[in-house]
C-alpha cells in the first residue's frame, strides 16, 4: 500500500523528487514504484508509530538504499553521488550510539563539516533557545532523549541545507522548546529554507505551516 499525499499545486516547483522507489517485503513501508514530488516548504510525514516514517526519512537521506528507484535534487542523483547527496540533505540521527562519546562542540563541528552552507552564527542562539547551554561540556551519552532531539533541531537550523529531514521533532520536549520548534517550522513552511520533511504522529502546531502532507498507512 502506497503512502497517500495531499494535492500539490502543479505550478509549485518540486526540488526533491522520488522516482519509482521500491522496498521489497517484509520491510516497511512496502513501497512499490512510489513516485512523489516534494515542494519547497514544509511537508508533514504523518503516521502512527511503526508505520515507516523513519524508514522513509532514511531513504530520503541516503542512509538506506531502496531496492529500486531513484532520488533527485535538481541535477543531483542520490545513487550517482552519495557523498554530495548527504551534504545536500540534512539528517541527524541522534539515537546513533556512535555519537555517544562526543561533547556538544565536537558534535556541532562534525555537523558543520558535512554542511557546506553551515551558519555558525545561529548556533549559539539556537542552543540558548533550546536550553542546551549548561550541557556544552557533556558527552551525548549523558543527555536525555529530549536533549538529543534538540541537537538535531539546532543542526537543522544551522545547516542551511536544501533539504532538511526531522524525525518526531516535538517528542520529549519541554513547552519552551516546543514553542521554538513550532516557530521554526512556521518559517520553513514559507518555503524560504528549501524542503523540510518532518515525520510526526502528533500535531506540529500552526496549520498554516504545513504546505503538504503525506499519510502513511498503519502497520500490519
Amino acid at each position: 500500500m502506497h503512502p497517500t499525499a495531499s494535492p500539490i499545486d502543479p505550478a509549485t516547483p518540486s526540488p526533491l523528487q522520488a522516482d519509482g522507489l521500491h522496498l521489497a517485503a517484509p520491510r516497511w513501508p512496502r513501497l512499490a514504484g512510489w513516485t512523489h514530488a516534494f515542494p519547497a516548504g514544509l511537508t508533514l510525514l504523518r503516521g502512527a508509530h511503526g508505520s515507516g516514517k523513519t524508514t522513509l526519512l532514511r531513504l530520503l537521506a541516503g542512509d538506506q538504499a531502496p531496492d529500486a528507484g531513484t532520488l533527485r535534487l535538481g541535477d543531483l542523483q542520490a545513487t550517482a553521488d552519495p557523498a554530495a547527496w548527504q551534504r545536500a540533505v540534512c539528517w541527524t540521527d541522534t539515537s546513533d550510539t556512535a555519537l555517544d562519546p562526543l561533547d556538544l562542540p565536537t558534535f556541532f563541528d562534525r555537523a558543520a563539516a558535512r554542511c557546506p552552507a553551515w551558519d555558525a552564527g545561529v548556533v549559539d542562539g539556537a542552543v540558548q533557545a533550546q536550553g542546551l547551554a549548561p550541557f556544552m561540556t557533556r558527552q551525548l551519552f549523558q543527555l536525555s532523549t529530549g536533549s538529543r532531539r534538540k541537537l538535531a533541531l539546532v543542526v537543522a537550523v544551522a545547516s542551511r541545507a536544501p533539504v532538511v529531514l526531522l524525525d518526531e521533532p516535538l517528542g520529549a520536549l519541554d513547552a519552551r522548546s516546543v514553542a521554538w520548534v513550532q516557530q521554526r517550522l512556521l518559517r520553513a513552511g514559507e518555503g524560504h529554507d528549501g524542503v523540510w520533511v518532518v515525520a510526526s504522529h502528533a500535531d506540529l502546531g500552526p496549520a498554516q505551516a504545513v504546505a503538504h502532507t503525506i499519510d502513511l498507512p498503519d502497520p500490519d
